[in-house]
């Protein structure tokens, strides 16, 4: 083992230039990488009177949401989307804040809660859970 570390060693200093480089481009690349990397989610609600489906981009702590509702209550569908762009901090375990403050609502409370690997169950606003304030979103 200590001859490996020696050989090894040697080849470094022998091609410091090489090596350097090496580094360097492996440190930008991973920069790069985790910069660009970015999570899709999308999850919809049926009821017996209306659809609510979201799609949320998160890249790093920013996240855009679309959110459409379908009523159908009117005998015909009614379709209305919102689009939201949030920046979040985590407050607790499974607790953000998200805030924007263009929006008419500068802060949402979420809670969020993991059912599988690529779903969770999302609840915006105070302390009641109702369909009203639920997102199922997965993770593609």
């Amino acid at each position: 083992m200590n001859a490996f570390i020696i050989k090894i060693n040697n080849y470094l200093v022998a091609h410091k230039t090489r090596s350097l480089s090496a580094l360097v481009f492996i440190n930008l690349l991973l920069f790069v990488i985790i910069q660009t990397q970015q999570s899709n989610y999308f999850g919809s609600i049926d009821r017996t009177t209306s659809i609510w489906s979201t799609y949320s981009k998160q890249h790093q702590d920013k996240l855009e949401t679309i959110i459409t509702t379908i009523d159908f209550e009117k005998g015909h569908a009614q379709e209305m989307s919102v689009f939201h762009n949030f920046t979040f901090e985590k407050i607790g375990k499974n607790e953000y804040i998200a805030h924007n403050p263009e929006a008419n609502i500068k802060f949402y409370r979420h809670r969020v809660y993991s059912l599988d690997d690529k779903c969770f169950l999302s609840f915006r606003g105070t302390k009641s859970m109702k369909i009203e304030n639920a997102s199922l979103r997965c993770k593609y």
